[in-house]
């Protein structure tokens, strides 16, 4: 059985000890937990940066889209 490290973490938020997460799943090791935590802030000591959405020209790549309206709302081309 896997468990994500987004799994563990969501039992840390909610307030579950590491007691109470080891219990529920007996083949993990105290270490575990602690290695979820050590990615974690791996991860958010990553710097990323927040771009604006280039321009609707940009997207002129993508195939269009055949939309499928109800009935009375039919597109116009």
């Amino acid at each position: 059985m896997r468990i994500t490290v987004q799994t563990i973490l969501e039992f840390l938020h909610a307030g579950d000890s590491k007691e109470h997460i080891l219990y529920q799943y007996p083949m993990l090791k105290e270490k575990d937990i602690d290695d979820c935590l050590h990615f974690a802030i791996l991860l958010m000591s990553r710097k990323y940066a927040i771009k604006p959405i280039q321009s609707v020209e940009y997207f002129s790549c993508l195939p269009q889209l055949n939309l499928v309206r109800s009935a009375g709302n039919e597109r116009k081309s």
